[in-house]
């Protein structure tokens, strides 16, 4: 006899550019898929169904996890919100199911396993500056509080994250699990080279980075990093840096703006060093993925990073900005293997699947 029936919120699952929280949930749910394969003839084995709109197309096919569709959720954020909040707990009900979501949505209803990866939003308001964005803004927050009173379980992926929601919501401490996040999504992708001739770039000969102009991303300590170090080469990739005219910045940093996976793989692979100096992650899964290829990794001191990465890496204070980095580089640091094999997709799947089995009726 099977046991309890699980519906997760599939719209974010099938977006072709995704953040991190996506790929938490591509990669956790693909390998949970097996792990329900590996698991049918037990008893109680938990049922999973994904609810997609019916306007989105999955690439992913599941062989355990069955997909199940409902509504349309449209391009608008209006049309989104419909699908998250009505659709969705609606979905869930005649499923007769538990609802979950791990890409942000945080339905207002029908929802008892809910992923909340950081408290970003919520300590730096400057984030959003439009009369737009500052609503959006409340209306998140006013969703978080609220998941964390209602659901059953919240999911986040580190024990530093877990600290912040408990500070800010004050909830219940063992209702928060925490689950890691992983890098072997990065072994299926085909590295292409092409992209360091384009940019002239030669293997081991620049400093690089996955950024964004978010003010918690601190890639403003890159461009004053590259003025201290005039002798070296950064480069900094994320959509929001597509058309950067208005910037002055030194000779020495170039911006891709978006690149696709295959691209950002041989960027990583080919790196003097990945640089993260953000001052607040809730996990932190570039420099895993840095990590992967056997590249150094300069980090903040701040957040989760720590937490993370250990001795492993290099650490900055994100506020200063006259580090010398080869000197950096020269400092000792242990081997990445024990983080690769503590922080894995893998491990994040069975961490899932187990929490799914211990929930209550």
């Amino acid at each position: 006899m099977a046991g309890r029936r699980y519906v997760i919120n599939g719209e974010g699952i099938t977006l072709d550019e995704s953040m991190g929280v996506h790929r938490f949930a591509k990669e956790v749910l693909k390998r949970v898929d097996k792990i329900l394969s590996d698991h049918s003839t037990d008893k109680d084995h938990p049922q999973v169904y994904l609810l997609v709109p019916k306007d989105r197309s999955l690439k992913e096919e599941y062989q355990n996890i069955r997909v199940s569709r409902m509504g349309r959720a449209g391009k608008t954020t209006i049309t989104k919100n419909i699908w998250y909040h009505f659709c969705f707990p609606s979905g869930v009900r005649k499923l007769r199911g538990i609802g979950v979501d791990l890409t942000l949505a945080i339905p207002l209803g029908n929802c008892d396993i809910v992923a909340v990866y950081d408290c970003i939003t919520e300590h730096f308001p400057q984030l959003c500056r439009s009369v737009k964005s500052k609503l959006m803004r409340k209306f998140y927050i006013m969703r978080v509080k609220k998941a964390v009173c209602c659901a059953k379980t919240i999911v986040t992926t580190s024990n530093y994250s877990k600290d912040e929601i408990l500070k800010m919501y004050q909830t219940d401490a063992d209702k928060i699990k925490v689950i890691c996040c992983g890098w072997e999504h990065m072994e299926n992708v085909q590295s292409d080279t092409t992209i360091l001739e384009r940019l002239q770039l030669q293997e081991n000969g620049y400093y690089f980075a996955l950024g964004s102009r978010a003010y918690h991303k601190n890639t403003g300590w890159i461009i004053e990093e590259a003025r201290c170090n005039p002798d070296q080469t950064f480069v900094i990739t994320g959509k929001s840096y597509e058309n950067n005219d208005t910037d002055t910045v030194p000779p020495n940093v170039i911006f891709t703006g978006y690149l696709k996976d295959e691209e950002i793989k041989a960027l990583m692979k080919n790196c003097r060093a990945f640089l993260q100096p953000s001052y607040e992650e809730g996990f932190g899964i570039p420099p895993l993925e840095a990590m992967s290829f056997k590249r150094k990794i300069i980090l903040s001191d701040r957040a989760c990073l720590p937490e993370i990465y250990g001795n492993s890496a290099s650490y900055i204070d994100p506020d200063r900005t006259d580090y010398d980095l080869e000197k950096l580089l020269a400092m000792p640091v242990s081997g990445g293997q024990q983080v690769l094999e503590e922080y894995s997709w893998d491990r994040a799947a069975r961490q899932f699947y187990e929490l799914l089995c211990d929930q209550e009726t």
